[in-house]
């Protein structure tokens, strides 16, 4: 029978385990404030050109890129690129574990294993909140939208976050039997993120590339996060850009990807066990 001192102790235990991995993630303070180096030189230097493209020419257009929201979806970008190593949180998280040879210690540990690689995600969650909260303010201040549309942005976003950690325990997985099969999990990713349009609007590319980019499903989920908050400010010329496929991809991934990622993570962990170096 559940009551409220079972889910107190379980919160408890949670935020107990989200504690241990801030404590570990931070111990070393340039190499963690070094891991927002590159988000900020991925967004600035995009950031930078559009700018200069849009002073030339205020009228030009880039597909859905204006100079009256590029500026926008730059900052939006910045979100993107600082939340993306969430996606690989737990194959970090994982390597660490049986590098040291304690992952089957973990797993075995009174401890949900839920419970654990929630508090993973929790973690990383943790660590760019102050500099997503940042940015989301300055981006509020300089473009205002109603409180609806602010909440459906957030609601995207989230989304956004459990199609992360689905796609990263599903590396992570592969990485506790696999290494090959995971490391080409993270080519892939690497390949997907930047093959996306975070940074950059489609029509900047030739039409072969745009035909390869409309595959990738990251595409529609970062295009429809750029264009939710747009709606707030510019409903007629927003909504153009909004597809069913924007809206059914982003949708289904969230809810396919953590399933598919906790059902092979019970297979597999079965099926071959646990193997330290």
């Amino acid at each position: 029978m559940i009551t409220l001192i079972t889910i107190r102790d379980k919160l408890d235990t949670l935020f107990a385990v989200v504690e241990k991995y801030l404590k570990l993630e931070t111990r070393f303070k340039i190499q963690f404030l070094m891991k927002f180096v590159s988000p900020i030189i991925n967004t600035l230097i995009p950031f930078f050109m559009f700018g200069v493209i849009f002073s030339i020419n205020s009228n030009y257009a880039i597909g859905s890129w204006t100079s009256t929201n590029y500026i926008l979806f730059s900052l939006i970008a910045f979100i993107i690129h600082f939340s993306r190593d969430i996606l690989k949180s737990y194959n970090l998280e994982f390597q660490r574990e049986k590098f040291w040879k304690t992952l089957p210690a973990t797993l075995i540990a009174p401890v949900s294993p839920y419970f654990w690689l929630l508090s993973i995600l929790i973690t990383q969650f943790f660590l760019v909140l102050i500099p997503i909260t940042f940015i989301i303010i300055i981006i509020y201040i300089l473009f205002p939208i109603e409180i609806w549309i602010f909440l459906l942005f957030l609601g995207i976003y989230i989304l956004i976050l459990i199609i992360f950690s689905g796609f990263g325990l599903i590396i992570a997985t592969f990485s506790i039997s696999s290494e090959n099969i995971s490391k080409l999990f993270l080519t892939i990713w690497t390949i997907t993120f930047w093959l996306s349009c975070v940074s950059f609007p489609l029509e900047i590319f030739p039409e072969l590339i745009q035909f390869i980019i409309k595959l990738n499903p990251f595409y529609y989920f970062f295009d429809l996060l750029r264009i939710i908050w747009w709606v707030g400010i510019d409903s007629t010329e927003a909504l153009i850009y909004i597809t069913p496929t924007h809206i059914i991809i982003t949708l289904c991934f969230a809810i396919s990807m953590p399933i598919i990622g906790v059902y092979l993570f019970n297979r597999i962990y079965k099926k071959f066990g646990i193997k330290g170096y």
